[in-house]
C-alpha cells in the first residue's frame, strides 16, 4: 500500500508500505453468501480454522525492467492456525519460518529482504500466512460477462492509500482478477490474474498467477503440488537452528517519517536535466533507524546514490508497532527528481 508523498524542492519522496491484500485467510466452509468478498473469503479460505492440513509448494518468477528472470520456490505445511511451516529459497535469499504453539520462530539468510523476495510478496500473499483482509468499501456491483470466465462480479475495496477492484466467478465464488490502483497518480497500476483453480478439499486454490504492472509482465506462480495429508510429520514444525522468536503480527502500524531530508540533485543530473524515480527498499529497526538500503528502480547511478545516502544517513522514522510494541519493518520509499 502507498502512503502519501512529501513534495520538497527538487524531489518528491514517497512512502511505500508493504501490506499485503489478502481473501485467502478467513472463515470456516464455503457457504452462499451475498456479498462476493466474503464468499471469496469463504471458497479460498484454506487457513481457516478448522480446515483440513495440507501441504502446497508454488513456482515463482520475478522479472526486472531489464527482463532479467529471478526463479524461486515457495512451501507450506500448514496443521492449523497455530502450527505451520514455510520456506521461501531465491537464489540470494532463504527464508524459514515456523509458527508452534503460537510462537513464530524465523531464520533468513541474510537478514534483509533482497530485490528478488521483496517482489515475492505481491505472488505468497495469496498462500502465505499473516496476510490482512480486505473490507469491503461499497456495495455497488458490477457485471459483465467474459468468454474466458464467464460470468463474473466486480467491486471495490480499499484503504487509506488504495483502492483494489476485484473481480469474481460467480458460479464459483473466487477471485479471478484483483487490479490496484494506488491514490497517489505517481504510481503505476497493478494487476493481478488468478487462474486455473482445483478444488483442495473443501476449498479452491489459484494454479497459475500473474501479476502486471502498468502492461509488464512482473511476477509469476504456479502450484507444482498440493495434497491433504492424512498426518503431517512432527519433524517438519522442528524449529531450525538459529531461528530467532519474532512478533506475531496481522495487523501492524506502519512506521512514520519523523525527519526528511531532500535528496540534492548532482551537478551532472542538472546540467543534462535528468528526472524521474528511484525506488529504494529501507530496513528500519525498532529504534527507528535506517539500517539496510537497497536499489529497487534506478533511474541514474549518481542520483540513486544521492537518494540512498540521503534516507540511509539522515532520515528517522517513528517505528513501526505490533499493537504498543515497536518492531522492525521494511517499506519502498520512492524519490522522484524534478526540475523546476
Amino acid at each position: 500500500m502507498h502512503a502519501p508523498g512529501l513534495r520538497i524542492a527538487g524531489a518528491t519522496v514517497l512512502l511505500f508500505v508493504a501490506v499485503g491484500a489478502g481473501l485467502a485467510n478467513d472463515d470456516a466452509k464455503p457457504a452462499a453468501a451475498t456479498d462476493p468478498v466474503a464468499r471469496a473469503r469463504e471458497v479460498m479460505g484454506i487457513r481457516a480454522p478448522g480446515s483440513l492440513p495440507f501441504y502446497l509448494t508454488v513456482r515463482l518468477r520475478i522479472m526486472n525492467d531489464a527482463g532479467d528472470v529471478t526463479q524461486g520456490e515457495y512451501a507450506l505445511n500448514w496443521a492449523a492456525p497455530d502450527r505451520w511451516k514455510d520456506q521461501l529459497g531465491l537464489p540470494d535469499y532463504r527464508q524459514t519460518r515456523v509458527n508452534e504453539t503460537g510462537k513464530l520462530w524465523v531464520l533468513r539468510d541474510p537478514q534483509y529482504s533482497t530485490w528478488a523476495a521483496w517482489n515475492t510478496r505481491t505472488l505468497l500473499k495469496w498462500f502465505a500466512p499473516f496476510t490482512p483482509n480486505w473490507t469491503l468499501e461499497n456495495s455497488e456491483t458490477n457485471r459483465h460477462e467474459t468468454e474466458r470466465q464467464g460470468s463474473t462480479s466486480c467491486q471495490v475495496v480499499g484503504s487509506r492509500y488504495t483502492k483494489e477492484r476485484l473481480c469474481f466467478d460467480n458460479d464459483h465464488g473466487y477471485l479471478t482478477e484483483a487490479s490496484e490502483s494506488p491514490i497517489n497518480p505517481s504510481t503505476s497500476d497493478e494487476v493481478t490474474e488468478l487462474g486455473d483453480y482445483f478444488a483442495l478439499g473443501q476449498h479452491f486454490l489459484p494454479k497459475n498467477i500473474s501479476v502486471f504492472r502498468g502492461r509488464s509482465l512482473v511476477a509469476e506462480a504456479e502450484v507444482t503440488d498440493a495434497s491433504l495429508p492424512t498426518q503431517l510429520d512432527p519433524q517438519v514444525f522442528v524449529i531450525p537452528g538459529g531461528a530467532t522468536q519474532e512478533t506475531r503480527c496481522e495487523h501492524p502500524q506502519p512506521p512514520r517519517p519523523s525527519r526528511r531530508v531532500e535528496p540534492k540533485y548532482t551537478d551532472r543530473a542538472r546540467r543534462e536535466k535528468i528526472q524521474g524515480d528511484v525506488v529504494h527498499l529501507v530496513h528500519i529497526t525498532d529504534r527507528g533507524v535506517v539500517d539496510n538500503v537497497i536499489l529497487m528502480k534506478s533511474l541514474t547511478p549518481d542520483l540513486d546514490q544521492a537518494a540512498a545516502q540521503t534516507i540511509g544517513a539522515k532520515w528517522r522514522f517513528k517505528p513501526a508497532a505490533c499493537g504498543n510494541e515497536p518492531i522492525p519493518f521494511e517499506v519502498e520509499i520512492q524519490t522522484t527528481f524534478r526540475l523546476f
